[in-house]
């Protein structure tokens, strides 16, 4: 994420819930999760901090576009309607925030 100007931020160490919860709190824009099905699909499970939508699972390639895309636009993170949302029991969350430099 880094390699492309995207700010990202790792933490584990507490239950997902809660990491959600801080997210939300820091009213961090894109949230992602990455667990054991999220590493083995070679997704991460999304969720914004706008309207608290959870997007699931997206390949990372199609998450890295759709930041830089809402920053180039100066936009918020689209939505795809099709995604499904996928239960796993993800291991940490990814916080993202992008900025042009």
């Amino acid at each position: 994420m880094r390699r492309f100007g995207i700010r990202a931020e790792i933490n584990g160490g507490a239950s997902i819930s809660k990491l959600v919860r801080t997210a939300t709190k820091a009213k961090t824009p894109v949230t992602c999760i990455i667990g054991k099905q999220e590493v083995l699909d070679g997704t991460l499970s999304v969720r914004l901090y706008q309207g608290n939508k959870e997007i699931g699972a997206l390949p990372q390639s199609e998450v890295i576009a759709r930041v830089l895309q809402a920053v180039a636009a100066k936009g918020d993170f689209k939505s795809d309607p099709a995604s499904q949302a996928r239960e796993a029991a993800p291991a940490r969350a990814l916080h993202l925030e992008a900025s042009v430099e």
